[in-house]
């Protein structure tokens, strides 16, 4: 699929098409129609789409089926242009001395909690007050989100299907957020091809003064994403608080209403290679669903097809002018759809109740499993029936037929069988052996085996750790110098990432900020010749 099916020209009535890409929607908010823009394009690509709800009440991406929402996502990171990153997104301003301090702090670290517990420790060793301000800073953004992060059941990956898929994110933090969406974005990048993902709100996921956790991602789907038929669509406001490279990548532009003079001029400048370029009047007189569709040498004044709407009826209203009553006429249905149905919420109570009385049912049965099992065993070493001298069956268990009712009422049932396992010493002496018996676990450990190239980074690691350099806990910057004693240099932060997956795979321990050989590590050194 390389067109999408937009709308219909304002006037005219033509069908209007715009190429598959990465694309811009602009336009202002609640009078251009936006994220029905959006929803509409998205139902109609025959590729998965991944967009995100990140405000309450927001009115689009309401067609999904259940099936495509999809659970929260997000795979965290520790290195220290991802912290700068949440950090400068956090504080509304650009990192510029804290670097160093970040740099520190999230030097072998995995985790963002690792990172926070070393930023509490800092904090209380630095004698430096400015040190102490910054580690302040970052506390307190952690004290936002790693509480987040404990308390979610992430997704494993992303399962996207064919058409939309919805991810709702209201009840997260804006911090936290922008943690998923740029998850959410490396995923898409690193695993997938043939994905669109909507990233909403542009001027505050990808803002133009600072970096996010969004930017980082978002710059390397528009630069690398089109060779996989990954694409990034955006919705802003406003042209002017978002970041420069990504609005450089756009190659389709959906240019809606703006009411602000200087909005307008950056409006009109993204209108290139047509012959009648519109006037700023044309752009302020945009109508709601209407949007200047611009791609290569083209720019048409188009009415969006909602995805609640019609052909013929969008048509009537590209020709017509009729936006404005059809998307009231579709909010009045809406609502009387809503309001046709005032039994969902007592369905939905009910159902809940239902919920916990099953849930009790199923603990008040699975003790009285037990304690049946108990009588069972007590009685057949006592040669009897525990039930009114009935005999057992081959299994030990108690014959009754199915037409046959039970000997006693099945309210009293339990509290019976409770008074004679309560009676019976026998049960009791076998409970008492259970309580008092010791606990053991059983673990059987597979050797974990990895082949490296003695010529990379990591394999040049792992000969250190065979020539015995972390016999004793040795702090990185010893491995930076041995790395560059014996040829060519390498980055902290590639360090910290190869010494955290040896600590992964169990090669290396990690103390404090040092890392020492796991005891027991079998290192064997193969060479190879050529005959």
């Amino acid at each position: 699929m390389t067109t999408i099916p937009l709308g219909f020209a304002v006037g005219t009535g033509d069908p209007v098409t715009i190429p598959l890409g990465h694309m811009a929607v602009v336009g202002v908010t609640q009078k251009s129609g936006k994220t029905t823009t959006l929803d509409a394009l998205s139902t109609r690509v025959r590729c998965p789409v991944l967009a995100f709800i990140t405000k309450r009440g927001e009115g689009a991406f309401q067609t999904q089926q259940p099936q495509q929402v999809h659970p929260p996502y997000f795979r965290e990171r520790a290195d220290w242009q991802f912290v700068e990153a949440v950090l400068e997104a956090t504080m509304r301003e650009r990192m510029k001395y804290e670097r160093g301090w970040i740099m520190k702090v999230c030097r072998g670290m995995r985790t963002l909690r690792d990172v926070h517990v070393n930023v509490k420790a800092e904090a209380h060793r630095t004698k430096s007050q400015f040190a102490r301000d910054m580690y302040e800073k970052l506390d307190a953004y952690f004290e936002i989100v790693v509480p987040q992060l404990a308390g979610v059941r992430w997704a494993p990956k992303l399962s996207l299907t064919t058409g939309l898929n919805v991810m709702d994110l209201t009840t997260f933090s804006a911090e936290m957020q922008a943690l998923i969406l740029g998850a959410c974005l490396d995923y898409v990048q690193a695993h997938l091809r043939d994905t669109i993902v909507v990233v909403p709100e542009a001027w505050e996921f990808l803002p133009r003064a600072r970096k996010s956790p969004v930017t980082l991602a978002a710059e390397m789907l528009v630069r690398k994403g089109a060779a996989l038929h990954n694409y990034l669509w955006i919705d802003s406001q406003d042209l002017a608080g978002v970041h420069t490279p990504i609005l450089k990548s756009m190659h389709v532009w959906l240019l809606g209403v703006q009411r602000e003079i200087n909005e307008i001029k950056r409006t009109l400048a993204h209108v290139h290679g047509v012959t009648r370029k519109p006037k700023p009047d044309d752009i302020a007189g945009l109508g709601l669903g209407q949007f200047y569709a611009c791609y290569e040498s083209t720019a048409v004044k188009t009415y969006v097809q909602p995805a609640w709407l019609t052909a013929d009826a969008a048509r009537e209203c590209a020709v017509r002018g009729m936006a404005v009553a059809a998307h009231t006429i579709y909010q009045r249905l809406v609502k009387a759809k809503q309001e046709e149905d005032p039994m969902d919420a007592q369905v939905k109570a009910e159902n809940t109740q239902l919920q916990q009385e099953n849930a009790e049912l199923r603990r008040q049965v699975g003790e009285l499993r037990k304690s049946v099992e108990m009588l069972t065993a007590a009685a057949r070493r006592r040669g009897t029936t525990p039930l009114q001298g009935r005999p057992l069956d081959d299994d030990g268990a108690i014959e009754v037929k199915a037409h046959e009712p039970l000997p006693y009422p099945a309210s009293s049932f339990y509290n019976e069988v409770k008074e004679r396992l309560l009676a019976d010493a026998d049960v009791l002496a076998a409970v008492a052996s259970i309580i008092t018996s010791r606990p053991e676990i059983r673990i059987e450990v597979t050797p974990k085996t990895i082949t490296f190239d003695g010529d990379s980074a990591k394999g040049r690691l792992a000969r250190m750790v065979a020539n015995g350099l972390l016999n004793q806990p040795c702090k990185p910057g010893v491995v930076i110098k041995e790395f560059a004693r014996t040829g060519g240099a390498i980055h902290p932060s590639r360090l910290s990432e190869y010494l955290g997956d040896f600590v992964s795979c169990g090669f290396l321990l990690r103390e404090n900020d040092t890392y020492v050989k796991a005891p027991g590590l079998k290192v064997t050194t193969t060479e190879l010749r050529a005959v």
